[in-house]
């Protein structure tokens, strides 16, 4: 139980900090260039993320970045797709449409980041998950379609 402590308590902060970036999302005006509501709350993180670094240690930033640049990219693409396909998902058919986006997202991040990527551990739970998490991509759509919404 230890062991899957510490990782819930991560996981949760990052779902609730999720769930008001969706909040966020649904609740702003809409307008014509949706990279709007992108630049502002990327500047309200950046804010935020800088306020916070002093409670790190400090580290040479010339080697950091020399040797993380084309993972800044890399994740700076991955955060732009994101952020669109949150505003359009949001925006046109609603923060329940979540569920779709979450459970795409552990696909694509366990199968194609950690499993193939990585070549993390796998095992017949995991594999369980994945099939479920199939499930729910069907009954979703199921669900889509009897409300009108698919």
């Amino acid at each position: 139980m230890k062991q899957f402590l510490g990782p819930f308590i991560f996981a949760l902060i990052a779902a609730i900090g999720n769930a008001f970036f969706a909040l966020g999302q649904k609740k702003a005006g809409t307008s014509g260039h949706p990279v709007l509501f992108m630049v502002f709350t990327l500047l309200v993180s950046i804010a935020s993320v800088l306020s916070l670094s002093w409670m790190f240690p400090k580290m040479e930033l010339s080697k950091f970045l020399q040797f993380n640049y084309k993972w800044f990219t890399i994740s700076g693409i991955g955060f732009t797709a994101t952020f669109l396909g949150f505003y359009f998902l949001f925006n046109k058919y609603g923060t329940s449409y979540y569920t779709l986006y979450a459970v795409l997202s552990i696909l694509t991040t366990s199968i194609l980041v950690g499993l193939v990527f990585f070549r993390e551990d796998f095992n017949w739970y995991y594999a369980m998950a994945i099939l479920t998490a199939l499930s729910t991509i069907f009954f979703f759509y199921l669900g889509s379609t009897k409300t009108g919404n698919g």
